[in-house]
C-alpha cells in the first residue's frame, strides 16, 4: 500500500504543476488530447483514491464521462504502469471481500467475469472454490438463513431464492434450504 500511496502522491504533485502552469506548461503538446488525458488522470485518482478498480470498471466510468475511447485507454494503461490500477490485485480483494459476505463461489466467478477478469486466473478464488468451499458454503449458507430468515409465505422458496441471488449454486442452495427447514421445524417441536 505505501508504494500505491507514494504513486499517488507524485501524480497529485505532477497535477497539481500541470494546473499552477496552465496552457503554457502543455504548450508544446497536442492541446485537447493531453487535456483529455490530464483530466482522464485525475478522474482515475480520484477513483482508486476511494476504493480498488479494475480495468474493465474504469473504462466504463471513463466513458460514462465522456472520455473519448483512445484517451481512455491511454490513461488507464499509464494508471497500470504506475500501480495505480492491477487487476489481479482488484480480484484478489473482490474474491475476499465475497468470501467474508458470505457469497457463493458461482456468484463470485460471475462478478470476476462481469469485470472481464478469468476467475481461473485469480488464486485465492481457485483455492477457495477447490479446497474451502465444498465444505463450508453449505454451512455459510444455511447460517445466511438462520440470520435473515425469509418473509414470504411460501418460505421454501424464498429462502432457495435468496440463496441463487447470493450466488451459490443449485445443489448448495438446495441442500442448504433442506437443512435450514428442518431445522425449523425440530426447533417448533420442542416442548
Amino acid at each position: 500500500m505505501d508504494d500505491k500511496q507514494a504513486v499517488l502522491e507524485q501524480l497529485r504533485a505532477s497535477m497539481r504543476a500541470i494546473e499552477r502552469g496552465g496552457r503554457a506548461a502543455g504548450a508544446g503538446r497536442s492541446g485537447g488530447q493531453e487535456k483529455g488525458h490530464d483530466a482522464a488522470m485525475s478522474k482515475i485518482v480520484r477513483l482508486v483514491n476511494h476504493r480498488e478498480h479494475s480495468t474493465s470498471s474504469l473504462r466504463k466510468r471513463l466513458l460514462q464521462a465522456s472520455f473519448d475511447e483512445a484517451v481512455a485507454e491511454a490513461a488507464i494503461q499509464r494508471a497500470v504502469e504506475l500501480g495505480l490500477v492491477d487487476d489481479a490485485r482488484y480480484a484478489n480483494i473482490l474474491v475476499g471481500s465475497r468470501i467474508a459476505q458470505g457469497r457463493g463461489c458461482q456468484g463470485i466467478a460471475r462478478e470476476l467475469l462481469d469485470n472481464h477478469i478469468d476467475p481461473e486466473t485469480v488464486s485465492a478464488f481457485v483455492e477457495y472454490r477447490d479446497e474451502v468451499a465444498p465444505q463450508r458454503e453449505a454451512d455459510q449458507a444455511v447460517e445466511l438463513l438462520r440470520k435473515r430468515p425469509p418473509r414470504a409465505k411460501n418460505q421454501r422458496d424464498a429462502a432457495y431464492r435468496r440463496l441463487r441471488q447470493k450466488g451459490y449454486d443449485n445443489a448448495t442452495a438446495i441442500e442448504a434450504v433442506n437443512r435450514w427447514m428442518d431445522e425449523a421445524r425440530e426447533e417448533a417441536c420442542r416442548p
